[in-house]
């Protein structure tokens, strides 16, 4: 019995240094044809071609340099074009900050069962953050900093409850680099246009 306490405890370490080790995901940021945007995690970025995963879906697209679809896994096919791309990295590790102020900001936010989303807030303030727009779901959650440990102080429309601890809190560019884009859209805001429908 001792030996398998002691290997579960071993096992509850392990995961708990990976979810701790866990990078910081650059948020990519897909405008498709039809004028439905979708944020995901950039898997990987050459000069010609992009790969993301999109959120919460996890679907899986490549786009090359000319806006083209080329691999998809989800509802747009290969041979389709998109609006834009653009690609918002790391500003700045924000969790263990005490009393931190920031502007309204995209925001990459880990919950404690591992899931990634990337969110609009209205900022930082202190140790509070209101009004986090996702917008894969349309949720808004506030959190708060308590006991060097981010929680959830509320939502409307979330599926993660009051109390519920993040694992991960960090901030990406607004304006993201444009990998590419035809033109016709202006910057990326996801309180002027939420999706509809699946990726």
């Amino acid at each position: 019995m001792k030996k398998v306490t002691l290997l579960l405890f071993f096992l509850f370490m392990i995961l708990k240094f990976a979810i701790a080790q866990q990078s910081f995901v650059c948020m990519g940021y897909v405008v498709f044809s039809d004028g439905k945007h979708y944020a995901g995690k950039i898997l990987q970025e050459a000069p010609d071609m992009i790969r993301i995963q999109f959120l919460p879906s996890n679907n899986i697209y490549e786009f090359n340099k000319l806006g083209v679809i080329t691999k998809s896994t989800g509802t747009y096919k290969a041979g389709n074009m998109v609006k834009l791309i653009s690609v918002h990295e790391l500003v700045k590790d924000i969790y263990t900050e005490e009393n931190a102020v920031y502007g309204y900001s995209f925001a990459g936010i880990r919950f404690s069962d591992g899931k990634l989303f990337f969110a609009l807030i209205d900022g930082v303030n202190g140790n509070t953050i209101n009004n986090a727009y996702f917008s894969h779901s349309g949720s808004i959650y506030n959190f708060i900093k308590e006991s060097s440990k981010w929680k959830v102080t509320s939502t409307s429309g979330g599926a993660y409850p009051v109390g519920h601890v993040i694992t991960q809190l960090y901030l990406v560019q607004n304006f993201g680099r444009e990998f590419y884009t035809d033109g016709t859209m202006g910057s990326p805001n996801f309180m002027e246009r939420k999706p509809n429908g699946n990726n």
